[in-house]
């Protein structure tokens, strides 16, 4: 215990006194700001490191010597425990209100912080959920109000994708507006700058949750999808990267007389689980208005069938003739393996700190005994 504390607190006390001469406390990012600013955050930081070690030092020397008078005989351990419980609770409890504290709950009155507007209002008339919006009369990449009422083609995140800003670049900023992409991307309604200020417009050319295509076209690189983009008609052509034909034997020229053919989303019970019903009598190559990620996986059916990347950001998958369901879920194995791996292990930490408990009781019985 003289050890651990001698490490652990050592080194708290070693920072509280010297971290402030053995770090710079400055990153790039700091070159953007004026001197002073830069002088200022600079303190802050050392203050900042000063202040946790101290506290971090508190704690320990309050858990060493909790211990050190239990392994003496002066406390029992079921106040010990206790007590140790509640110093940990409180160490959690101060880190934890940094992130997640008073401010951030307010009552649901003052938690309206966007209202609508006259052009969200009148989208919002609309009633069926499967289509998404455009604002541009605004920063549309660098705002969240359209997000807030409506499933948004902009609005702002510090975290996307690297393929959907790439989209962003070169089919949906300033003179780059392909309608085609707007189109493959269900964008069923435009927010538009007018002199009476903004305008809703309908757009009836949008494509819907899925379609199905006649055509696919394998492309080399993804310069080269992204690049066809311009020059396709995504309602009937899908272009796809050469990595993933090993996933579709359909025909490259997959039209079909099947005029009767139709697919439509369903459910859409949560943002991690989709379900579309289609009809067709025949195999047909179908396009998913919704981005391409690894964690998704499509069933047909309770049947898994493999997804590809299609129109450089979207899902396609082959589905077999006949009426069915496909259901899509967000599944990440990673994270299902990782939760596993937690959940064992702390099964397995719980059943041996029992074990220990126990197997202590026992020994303190036949200690009691013994005296007597």
């Amino acid at each position: 215990m003289y050890i651990a504390v001698g490490i652990t607190g050592g080194l708290c006390l070693f920072l509280a006194l010297f971290g402030g001469m053995i770090f710079s406390f400055s990153g790039a990012a700091d070159a953007n700001y004026p001197d002073w600013l830069q002088s200022a955050l600079i303190a802050d930081r050392k203050s900042m490191l000063r202040s946790d070690a101290w506290r971090s030092l508190s704690f320990i020397l309050v858990a060493a010597a909790l211990l050190w008078v239990y392994i003496n005989g002066k406390i029992k351990m079921a106040y010990m425990l206790p007590v140790l419980g509640v110093l940990i609770l409180c160490d959690l409890w101060m880190v934890d209100k940094r992130f997640l504290n008073d401010d951030h709950f307010v009552p649901k009155k003052q938690s309206n912080v966007f209202q609508p507007t006259a052009c969200n209002l009148q989208i919002l008339k609309d009633k069926d959920p499967d289509y998404r919006v455009i604002n541009l009369s605004t920063n549309t990449f660098n705002e969240s109000q359209t997000s807030y009422f409506h499933k948004s083609v902009g609005g702002y995140s510090p975290v996307k994708l690297r393929r959907y800003q790439d989209m962003i670049d070169y089919h949906m900023s300033g003179a780059n507006l392909n309608m085609s992409v707007l189109n493959m991307l269900n964008t069923k309604y435009f927010i538009v700058p007018t002199q009476q200020g903004p305008q809703v417009q309908y757009n009836p050319d949008a494509y819907g949750n899925a379609w199905f295509v006649n055509e696919i076209q394998w492309m080399e690189t993804p310069d080269e999808e992204i690049e066809a983009l311009y020059v396709i008609d995504p309602k009937n052509t899908a272009v796809v990267d050469k990595q993933w034909k090993s996933r579709i034997t359909l025909n490259d020229d997959i039209q079909t007389a099947d005029g009767q053919a139709w697919i439509k989303l369903t459910d859409y019970r949560n943002p991690g689980e989709l379900e579309y019903e289609y009809s067709s009598d025949k195999e047909r190559f179908a396009v998913f208005s919704e981005v391409y990620y690894k964690t998704w996986k499509a069933y047909v059916d309770d049947t898994e069938v493999p997804l590809v990347r299609t129109d450089y950001i979207l899902r396609g998958a082959q589905l077999p003739a006949g009426h069915h369901k496909v259901v899509f879920k967000c599944r990440d194995e990673l994270f299902v393996l990782s939760q596993t791996i937690s959940l064992v292990a702390s099964v397995a930490m719980t059943v041996v700190i029992l074990a220990l408990l126990a197997l202590l009781a026992k020994r303190n019985l036949v200690r009691t005994k013994a005296k007597a």
